[in-house]
């Protein structure tokens, strides 16, 4: 069982579920993911079985409730992208938590549903963990003491993004350090490397 969401390149896609049996694909809207669903079953897997799963990573309840969903359906999940991301939002935003929405979708989103599908991870032979960072990450730290910019005083959507990439790759390295001894394999990826 493979656990994605929406935005792998084609090739990205291709690859990841040329071997798996069912493919959990998620996003905020039914109308992006109709159009990725139909062109990996036209184009790239067509046996594939594909399930869509609404899902937004601003929101803890809601990635709380897709991962609740997809751990009902899929006891083992053999990779997890997390692909997803919030990128440039010209206005300061929080998530209903109170978390910049770059930080609170780019990050904390990702971190909470990997973290809560560890279980189904860890029940795969071969689990793997794929970060999509960015090459944005070299422009800013992750300023643990103010994530929210000085409640948005100081917000700069670029190092928002950035900060968030950053996040991503700590998040990856930290899945590595503490889980390297497993099975797990853990890595980070920035999409626009060829």
């Amino acid at each position: 069982m493979l656990a994605a969401k929406l935005g792998c390149r084609d090739g990205q896609v291709y690859r990841a579920t040329r071997n798996q049996a069912a493919y959990f694909l998620a996003s905020r809207s039914e109308s992006g993911m109709k159009q990725a669903i139909e062109f990996i079953r036209l184009s790239l897997v067509p046996t594939c079985e594909i399930l869509p799963m609404i899902m937004d990573l601003g929101s803890q309840k809601s990635v709380r409730s897709a991962a609740i969903a997809i751990l009902k359906l899929a006891p083992t999940v053999d990779v997890l992208i997390n692909n997803a991301a919030a990128c440039m939002i010209p206005q300061y935003t929080t998530t209903l938590e109170g978390i910049e929405l770059t930080f609170g979708t780019n990050h904390i989103g990702h971190f909470l549903f990997t973290n809560l599908l560890m279980p189904a991870l860890f029940k795969s032979a071969n689990p793997r963990v794929v970060n999509v960072a960015s090459f944005g990450h070299q422009f800013s730290n992750v300023h643990f003491g103010d994530i929210n910019f000085e409640d948005g005083k100081t917000y700069e959507p670029f190092l928002a993004y950035a900060a968030s990439k950053s996040a991503n790759l700590l998040f990856t390295l930290g899945l590595v350090m503490k889980l390297g001894q497993t099975n797990l394999r853990v890595i980070a990826t920035d999409p626009g490397c060829e």
